[in-house]
């Protein structure tokens, strides 16, 4: 899951270095031949990338999601068998913004060791909005990462390019209808401000013309000064639903909320239905905005 509440304390160390030994044991087997397939062995590493690797791959991909569920990303260790996974893949694509740590602590480590793994940035080219990783939770990033996404499969599986190409403008369609429906949904809402645990929709906030505020900073529990904030925030603005991503400790948004009144609102930004995702989404921030 994007975002942190558990912190890794010092017997994860020993994890770790468990993990990668059998990380190098895998990979001593990346040269073995897996069974024949036609298809490009993908990994990523949250649902809506698998999602948009599968719009453009269409049967020429098998796609494995390397952080499965809402589970959180900070404390996610791989599993052996994903590990064997990532030896056997042909490419994986990562989120590539600098605040997601799995990546950089298992991922990109694996460039230098498996020599048939290329790792792409699906975040190439999108302007990325601070520590925020979810571009996806807005179509004019998913644009990009899809042109990406295409890209990287033509250059390792060539005689797929026509099939690749067709099935990215078929997609880049399918998100500029989504994008001009959403656009419909939010209109007259511009200027809007809702409240949220974690900062998912910082993206979906600047696309549609809204003001994000979040209860949880940096990945940490709020302080008392910041729950007093929000919470005068909230009562000045008379907001009486807080939301919350699928997965992620109540607690704190249910203080918050108890203290102006308000219910509490669940959204999931890790749907591996993107589409369904983000039209789920868009009626809780419109319900969230008092429509």
């Amino acid at each position: 899951m994007i975002g942190s509440h558990l912190r890794i304390f010092a017997s994860s160390h020993l994890r770790l270095a468990a993990t990668t030994a059998v990380f190098l044991l895998t990979a001593a087997f990346a040269a073995i031949p897996s069974d024949v397939s036609a298809r490009l062995e993908i990994m990523v590493s949250v649902p809506p990338q698998a999602f948009i690797v599968e719009k453009i791959g269409g049967e020429r991909v098998n796609v494995r999601v390397m952080i499965p569920g809402h589970l959180d990303h900070d404390a996610y260790e791989p599993t052996p068998r994903q590990l064997v996974s990532l030896s056997r893949a042909d490419i994986y694509f990562k989120l590539g913004t600098p605040h997601f740590p799995f990546e950089t602590r298992y991922i990109d480590p694996a460039a230098g060791r498996l020599k048939r793994l290329l790792i792409v940035n699906m975040s190439e080219g999108i302007g990325l909005l601070g520590e925020d990783p979810h571009f996806w939770m807005s179509p004019l990033p998913v644009r990009q990462a899809a042109a990406n996404v295409a890209r990287s499969l033509s250059g390792r599986d060539p005689a797929g390019r026509s099939v690749y190409e067709k099935n990215l403008n078929r997609f880049l369609q399918e998100v500029d209808d989504l994008d001009r429906l959403l656009l419909g949904m939010m209109k007259g809402m511009e200027g809007g401000t809702f409240i949220i645990f974690h900062p998912a929709l910082g993206y979906f906030a600047s696309r549609y013309g809204l003001s994000q505020v979040a209860i949880e900073t940096e990945g940490k529990p709020p302080s008392a000064a910041h729950l007093r904030n929000v919470i005068r925030l909230a009562k000045e603005k008379r907001i009486r639903t807080i939301l919350i991503q699928k997965g992620f400790d109540r607690k704190n948004a249910a203080a918050v909320a108890g203290e102006i009144g308000a219910k509490l609102a669940e959204i999931d930004a890790l749907d591996r239905d993107w589409t369904r995702g983000m039209m789920r989404t868009a009626e809780s921030v419109r319900k969230a905005l008092g429509r």
